[in-house]
């Protein structure tokens, strides 16, 4: 059983520390806008170049997933499913980015990525490689339109 020193200390400390905590009010929301003077408007700016970089490094990676199942080799419908859990990820990713010139290409792609998705829970790996291959022109078209220039 606990002590009645330790309970005594603990409502001492409860009964010191409480109100002065209490004291210090928390900044109201309207006090803390406005407070940036770098900010020239209330709304979010980007970095012309962000989104571009993003759906290129994004864009990259996926093609690299897509391409890796083009080839000859055998996969088990376990590294299928990683392959469509990759590239599902890295395909949400890429059409996140609304607006954008190329942003219809990465539509299409995520439509066949979908589709990949779908043919692997259904364990029909060849229908899987179709689509990964059908996607594959729209990621291409991503990488060409997000490139670095030169």
């Amino acid at each position: 059983m606990v002590s009645k020193t330790l309970i005594s200390l603990l409502i001492l400390a409860c009964v010191l520390v409480l109100p002065i905590v209490a004291q210090t009010p928390a900044p109201a929301a309207n006090q803390t806008m406005g407070t940036n003077p770098d900010a020239s408007t209330t709304t979010r700016t980007r970095r012309p170049g962000a989104i571009s970089k993003a759906g290129y490094a994004e864009a990259t990676r996926l093609a690299t997933v897509l391409e890796d199942t083009q080839g000859t080799a055998t996969l088990s419908l376990g590294t299928w499913k990683g392959v469509a859990h990759e590239a599902n990820s890295l395909s949400v990713k890429l059409n996140a980015a609304g607006n954008q010139p190329w942003h219809h290409n990465a539509h299409e792609a995520r439509v066949h990525v979908r589709e990949l998705v779908a043919a692997v829970e259904k364990g029909d790996v060849d229908g899987a490689k179709t689509h990964a291959g059908r996607a594959l022109p729209y990621v291409y078209k991503v990488i060409e339109a997000t490139a670095p220039k030169k």
